[in-house]
């Protein structure tokens, strides 16, 4: 199988730019694969909206242009949303979301028009009854005709006969996408053993999924990288636009095809991770292995990165960073 040697992502002709910011570490979801700190903490929100501003006009003036990702913790919990929302919508930024759906549908309405879409996540072990499960569908369902929705069904190995079905039969036609998630073992994530990363399942099973492609939704336009270029080591490159883009790119992560080690990376430069616990990293990676370069609260000491990262990592673990443009040195 030939293997990518590099990848490049634009938007709209430029280097794409996409910032995650946790807004928050606190989810009343707490499931056994999230690591804690992606919800432990008590506090739906750390700092005053004025902190939250200045680091939003601060990004806003910095990269000039972007995606702006929000995630946490569990964002609808964040109380300061919407006004983050607005501020980047103001600034011609795209949006997009990731929630688990856990408030009531009229809390999304106040995004219509504001962000590109909104990607919910389906958590079968809290989502674990008939009734709770029809409810979670039909709102998505629903939310579909009125703001773009990507679905992303986490693969949860005690669950797993329930979830691929789900996968394989829930009708998209108010989806931009339902996408497989292979979940990975975070505290195996940075050792020297990248394939203790996999050990959520059996050889079977991530063999299932290995081979799993997402699919793509009936909901027509896109909000996603407008074109991602691989290139592979027999030299040959595939170039795919929209949703077929971002799809390319969340292929690598679940064929584990992620291991980007010695590459050169843009993250830093093209990305940025904002913690829920204000803390600011290039990626998902650097904040997990603590790598961090500022907080929000003290944004006259953040070290802005100046040039490309050399990956230290056998896995590159997130989407949000799988995406952002690097090559093989």
């Amino acid at each position: 199988m030939k293997k990518v040697t590099g990848i490049s992502s634009k938007y709209l002709g430029k280097p794409l730019i996409w910032i995650g910011w946790q807004v928050n570490k606190h989810c009343p979801f707490q499931c056994h694969y999230c690591e804690e700190f992606t919800w432990g903490d008590k506090n739906p929100a750390n700092f005053t909206w004025e902190v939250y501003e200045r680091m939003a006009d601060k990004l806003i003036d910095k990269y000039k242009y972007g995606h702006m990702e929000f995630t946490g913790g569990e964002p609808l919990t964040f109380p300061y949303l919407d006004q983050l929302i607005s501020k980047f919508y103001d600034a011609g930024w795209t949006i997009g979301i990731l929630t688990n759906l856990g408030k009531r549908k009229e809390a999304y309405k106040h995004w219509i028009g504001k962000v590109d879409y909104v990607c919910a996540s389906y958590h079968a072990n809290v989502i674990n009854t008939d009734k709770k499960r029809d409810a979670w569908f039909e709102k998505l369902d629903n939310m579909g005709t009125y703001i773009p929705m990507i679905c992303r069904i986490i693969l949860d190995p005690k669950h797993w006969d329930h979830v691929l079905n789900v996968f394989h039969t829930l009708r998209t036609d108010n989806l931009l996408l339902l996408e497989p998630v292979r979940l990975l073992a975070f505290h195996n994530v940075f050792s020297n053993d990248k394939d203790l990363a996999d050990t959520h399942y059996t050889l079977e099973q991530n063999k299932i999924i290995d081979t799993l492609e997402a699919r793509i939704g009936h909901v027509t336009g896109t909000i996603l990288p407008s074109e991602i270029k691989l290139t592979y080591d027999d030299g040959t490159t595939e170039t795919n636009e929209g949703l077929e883009a971002f799809n390319s790119i969340s292929v690598l992560s679940r064929s584990r095809q992620n291991n980007f080690k010695g590459w050169s990376c843009d993250i830093g430069i093209n990305s940025l991770w904002v913690g829920g616990d204000g803390q600011i990293s290039k990626g998902g990676c650097h904040s997990f292995d603590q790598k961090f370069i500022g907080d929000i609260d003290k944004l006259n000491e953040v070290q802005w990165p100046t040039e490309s990262t050399i990956c230290p990592y056998d896995l590159c673990y997130c989407d949000l960073d799988v995406v952002i443009s690097k090559r093989k040195i």
